[in-house]
């Protein structure tokens, strides 16, 4: 989801506070779409529009606040549920049971409206959170159903020799989006389907995993469901499985701080915070 609304059609009256938007002019941004909902009260976009500036103001409060009021005024706006999931998910608040308990809730509403808008690997992480490993399989199996279908049509356009560079460019990089959310699906569900003590279901889910990064030629990414691997493959006896997962492990996991210890030399502060930008969602998101 990107920050604001996009539309390049200037008789759209919220394209001005849009370019303000783009500029970073997010207190002028404010000042003018505030202004401009007193004149033009109860227009969708411009209160979601407010939303969304507050919100990369970092008042999340009063994002909060602002997205509330807009589900209270257009009660399917599905861009209003999308943005305080998010804020939730991100730990805005203090990453509490009750802002699990109301992802969930938002989730379950938003699945009411638009079944295809629900960002099911958001879901899953808090209904883990929330120790109802069942409910998060499901979410999870939700997940890796739609980033299958949203891969797929991505993957389309971007084999596709006669679309232009730059919309083939922009799919490929919205496939490999869905692809890191695919791999973080699968190892997320084998971490729920242990916690129910289903262990032979979580290594065929840890094992998709590692398959999704192997097909991308990034397997040393998937060091931790070695582990993992290996500790399910011990829970069931398969002891010659779990050494060879866990050596797996070691070797993919000193790869991977090799790699990672050679981009960071001689880094610039603002790469090295890029770089950790990038590696979050695969490496710091726990599924738990």
């Amino acid at each position: 989801m990107s920050p604001e609304p996009q539309s390049h059609d200037p008789d759209d009256p919220w394209e001005q506070i849009r370019r303000l938007v783009g500029e970073d002019r997010y207190e002028d941004a404010l000042t003018a779409v505030e202004q401009r909902l007193r004149l033009i009260q109860g227009d969708e976009e411009g209160q979601l529009l407010r939303a969304r500036i507050l919100e990369l103001m970092s008042r999340w409060d009063d994002a909060d606040a602002a997205y509330r009021e807009t589900l209270r005024i257009f009660p399917k706006c599905t861009e209003a549920y999308a943005g305080m999931i998010k804020m939730l998910a991100l730990g805005f608040g203090s990453d509490t049971k009750e802002d699990h308990r109301r992802i969930a809730s938002l989730c379950q509403e938003l699945q009411q409206i638009h079944p295809g808008a629900v960002p099911y690997n958001i879901q899953g992480k808090s209904y883990s959170r929330l120790e109802d490993y069942a409910a998060a399989v499901t979410a999870f199996d939700k997940a890796i159903a739609q980033q299958e279908k949203i891969g797929s049509a991505y993957l389309a356009v971007a084999e596709d020799p006669a679309q232009d560079l730059d919309i083939r460019t922009m799919a490929s990089q919205e496939y490999d989006e869905s692809q890191d959310k695919l791999y973080d699906a699968w190892s997320c569900k084998g971490t729920a389907q242990e916690q129910l003590g289903r262990f032979e279901e979580a290594i065929h889910s840890y094992g998709a995993a590692i398959a999704v990064n192997c097909a991308r030629g990034q397997e040393q990414d998937s060091y931790r469901e070695y582990y993992a691997l290996g500790y399910a493959f011990e829970h069931i006896g398969d002891e010659v499985a779990s050494t060879h997962c866990l050596e797996r492990a070691r070797q993919l996991e000193e790869a991977f701080d090799n790699e990672l210890e050679r981009d960071l030399h001689g880094c610039t502060e603002d790469e090295f915070n890029d770089m950790l930008m990038h590696l979050a969602p695969k490496h710091t998101t726990s599924c738990m």
